[in-house]
């Protein structure tokens, strides 16, 4: 969908919008990456905006922003296997949603996410690698033409999502994919 970019005609709806993200960002929930949902970049589950006036000069739709959510829920699943001496391997399955309304979970939106990784014991301990994957027709119940997010989120090296033509989303990223 085409960012909304009504602020470009009213400086007011602009400052109100940069003082509400201002406080999302300390007081919100946030989903995704390494410690929550790892099919998903750092903070990639949940709601996003476009946040062009935070800079200078900005085109409207060129910076996207995790703006978090009023109400949280994650689940995990992981199964841990013994390898080699102090080298282990884990299979997972991780689930997570974000939402803007207060007390309200939305259990239609699992965006789910499978993978696995590897775990070393050092004395400080464990040292780990995960390659998490979303899993296709399963970030919206009963949507599969629409689990694109709207953006791949911050860190994102690649496009994972696809359109129905099997063109990719998103905007230049990090690595310079669209």
């Amino acid at each position: 969908p085409a960012p909304k970019c009504a602020d470009v005609l009213d400086p007011t709806s602009a400052a109100n919008r940069a003082r509400d993200l201002q406080i999302l960002q300390f007081r919100a929930f946030f989903s995704g990456g390494p410690n929550s949902n790892r099919g998903y970049p750092y903070n990639g589950v949940g709601p996003q905006e476009d946040a062009h006036f935070l800079e200078q000069n900005l085109p409207c739709g060129d910076q996207v922003v995790a703006t978090g959510g009023l109400t949280l829920w994650e689940s995990s699943v992981e199964l841990r296997l013994p390898l080699v001496g102090k080298l282990g391997g884990v299979v997972f399955l991780d689930g997570s949603d974000v939402n803007r309304k207060a007390a309200t979970f939305r259990l239609t939106y699992p965006h789910v996410s499978t993978g696995f990784g590897i775990r070393y014991d050092t004395p400080v301990g464990p040292l780990r690698a995960d390659l998490g994957y979303r899993i296709p027709c399963l970030q919206k119940v009963g949507d599969c033409t629409n689990d694109v997010p709207q953006s791949e989120g911050q860190g994102s090296l690649f496009p994972i999502s696809t359109k129905p033509d099997g063109s990719t989303t998103g905007k230049t990223t990090a690595a310079g994919n669209s």
